[in-house]
């Protein structure tokens, strides 16, 4: 695996992908990201088998592969990468050379034949929502979500699409929250 991208680029999608990745796992591969590289794009993936998180960035690609790098350690070298390209190369044995500016890393890791897939979704329902809109949707209903375990099923909210609007609930026993907006193409379900 072979390719060269943007190092700021870079450092936002493992800053958005760590967010999935396990902090202590029984399975290694899932205190990683699983960089996927082809056709002049790199995805990174995180997946602690409840929540999965995968973006792509831009690259030239010379070598189509796949690697698992361990999150912490990789998320901390992208950081403090002086230039602005990242070169990144992997050998048969899954050592990665990371290379930008004066600067040169060599890191261990993982095969991607290792990391478990992420779960397909089925169906060809989706729905369209600007990022804005859900997080403020999010922030408005947080805060009566339950802050112990007590009564596990308080301690989320439910997302609820209807023909024609989102619908967040929270609540955590005493307070209850709600908030719906109107959106583009969304079947029926919970």
């Amino acid at each position: 695996m072979k390719f060269e991208c943007d190092r700021q680029k870079l450092n936002e999608a493992v800053l958005n992908v760590q967010r999935a990745v396990s902090a202590k796992s029984s399975v290694p591969a899932l205190e990683g990201i699983l960089l996927t590289a082809e056709d002049g794009r790199v995805r990174l993936c995180g997946y602690d088998l409840q929540i999965g998180m995968t973006t792509e960035i831009e690259a030239q690609v010379a070598e189509k592969g796949s690697v698992v790098m361990g999150a912490r350690l990789f998320g901390d070298i992208v950081r403090r990468l002086p230039g602005e390209t990242v070169r990144f190369e992997t050998d048969d044995k899954q050592l990665a050379d990371i290379r930008s500016g004066e600067a040169k890393f060599s890191v261990a890791g993982i095969a991607a034949e290792e990391y478990p897939e992420l779960p397909r979704i089925s169906g060809d329902a989706g729905l369209t929502l600007p990022s804005s809109v859900l997080k403020s949707m999010i922030r408005q209903t947080l805060f009566a979500v339950a802050q112990t375990d007590a009564k596990p099923v308080h301690t989320g909210t439910l997302f609820e699409v209807e023909e024609g609007k989102i619908r967040l609930i929270s609540v955590d026993g005493y307070r209850l929250a709600i908030r719906e907006e109107p959106i583009r193409g969304g079947a029926k379900n919970s």
